[in-house]
């Protein structure tokens, strides 16, 4: 939302445009793993476009005489057509369409092989957006993916902003909960987001929601929402919704700015809290663990009654660096779900992750990476932006107590826990502000090797590559 100045957008827009190509919708890899399996050749030329499209795309990001003169205040509503950052048609100040596009090439090798991937798994995304203004005081977008996915439709809202601090979004958007999830895809750090933004957080669903920022400032916003289900990531295994009436809300602050006059380097550190519940019909409904490559390591469990999430989430972004970190906890009831048909101890699920960038090259993470204003390709400093990430990361799934010896039953009363730790080593490079490559390497630790994809088997690296285009 344009309400948001820095670090995550507040208002439940994504951060970097256009949705999210690498959310994983149960199901979904195992399509595109069949994608993946193709010879090398396809894979070679696919790669070769792909690097032939990143060298042609700095032509684009040069400013023509056209595009210098569009950018004169003093311009005047007689102009149609514009393309500065994207291809945008405007007609006076009651109408504004921008058209925004968005290629992802992943290339992803895993070891050891998990069962189902080829030795170098590859797939893509193709997103098409289309978002501006109507009658000066109505914002709106629509998103859809063009590859083959679970849920193709991304972003489809109209949002009210006649009060700055008092706005109305409606439609299928991101429920207010978790700073890595309401993150757009050109602007995270990593290849693959956390897995407690993956696996906890519940990602799109639709709904209304009321926010804004608070005060002249705009230090605190906040978002409250109600949305008919539980969101994607809570899909079951045939991507049907779980979970009903769900009430979600955030706040988010930046407390130094009303306890110092001068927050000095402080000023781009935001906290932030929010909750979430809905109620959760009888059946293997639970939320599951799954690694990296998306195989299961914390099955579906037998659940009924109310979900509930809570999380809390750190920024700040100090010049050319960044740390964040979030936590998440997840109950879930399992009520009348014992083998006699008692009430079993709730399910809890909770992990969190700390991460940390730093861009040798000396751009500002606050003022130009975090909000696409990258360096050209072709300029005095010729190679973009370059930045070191690493993150490290835990989740866990397993029950609130209970009797007897713990058991890996959907019904047990006292649930044999799993948990998964992983450290991301990434390099990223920022070629302008439409392009951008990404090197990852990631390295997962499961707690229950009998639960593994490879039985018995508890280390596993994966090595992601990724190129995006966005326009």
């Amino acid at each position: 939302m344009r309400g948001a100045t820095r670090g995550v957008p507040e208002d439940g827009k994504e951060r970097g445009g256009i949705g999210d190509a690498g959310q994983h919708g149960g199901g979904g890899r195992a399509r595109d793993a069949g994608r993946g399996r193709r010879g090398e050749r396809p894979v070679r030329r696919r790669f070769l476009l792909a690097f032939l499209a990143v060298l042609a795309a700095p032509l684009f990001g040069q400013d023509t005489q056209q595009d210098k003169e569009e950018k004169d205040p003093d311009e005047k509503a007689s102009r149609r057509f514009v393309w500065k950052k994207h291809p945008s048609v405007r007609l006076g100040k009651w109408l504004r369409v921008d058209f925004r596009a968005r290629y992802q090439g992943d290339w992803t090798i895993y070891d050891p092989e998990v069962k189902g991937t080829p030795e170098l798994y590859n797939t893509e995304r193709k997103r098409f957006a289309v978002e501006g203004t109507f009658l000066r005081h109505i914002e709106y977008e629509i998103s859809r993916e063009f590859a083959e996915t679970d849920f193709p439709w991304k972003d489809v809202y109209g949002n009210l902003r006649y009060f700055r601090s008092f706005q109305v979004r409606g439609g299928r958007f991101r429920i207010p909960f978790s700073m890595d999830q309401l993150t757009g895809p050109t602007n995270l750090d990593f290849v693959e987001r956390s897995r407690i933004a993956d696996l906890l957080a519940p990602n799109r669903d639709t709904g209304v929601m009321l926010h804004g920022p608070v005060g002249e400032r705009g230090g605190v916003k906040y978002q409250f929402g109600y949305f008919f289900n539980d969101g994607d990531n809570a899909a079951d295994r045939n991507n049907r919704r779980t979970g009903e009436n769900t009430w979600a809300g955030r706040v988010t602050g930046r407390p130094l700015e009303f306890l110092m006059a001068d927050p000095w380097i402080f000023d781009n550190l935001t906290v932030g809290a929010a909750y979430n519940t809905s109620q959760v019909d009888e059946g293997l409904f639970s939320l599951r663990g799954r690694t990296v490559s998306a195989e299961t390591f914390f099955p579906y469990f037998f659940v009924n009654g109310r979900r509930e999430r809570f999380g809390t989430e750190f920024e700040w972004l100090p010049g050319p660096f960044s740390l964040k970190s979030e936590y998440i906890s997840v109950r879930e009831e399992r009520e009348g779900q014992g083998l006699t048909g008692q009430n079993l101890p709730d399910l809890i699920s909770r992990g969190f992750y700390v991460s940390g960038t730093w861009v040798p090259t000396g751009q500002a993470k606050a003022k130009s990476l975090a909000k696409g204003r990258r360096v050209p390709f072709i300029s005095r400093k010729a190679w973009g932006a370059i930045e070191l990430a690493t993150r490290y990361e835990y989740i866990r799934f397993g029950s609130d107590g209970g009797t007897g010896r713990p058991s890996r039953s959907t019904r047990a009363s006292n649930v044999l826990g799993n948990s998964n730790r992983a450290w991301t080593f990434g390099v990223n490079w920022y070629l302008n502000q439409w392009t951008k490559m990404q090197a990852n390497f990631v390295h997962e630790r499961l707690e229950d090797p009998f639960r593994s994809p490879i039985q018995g088997q508890r280390n596993f690296w994966s090595y992601k590559f990724r190129l995006q285009l966005a326009l």
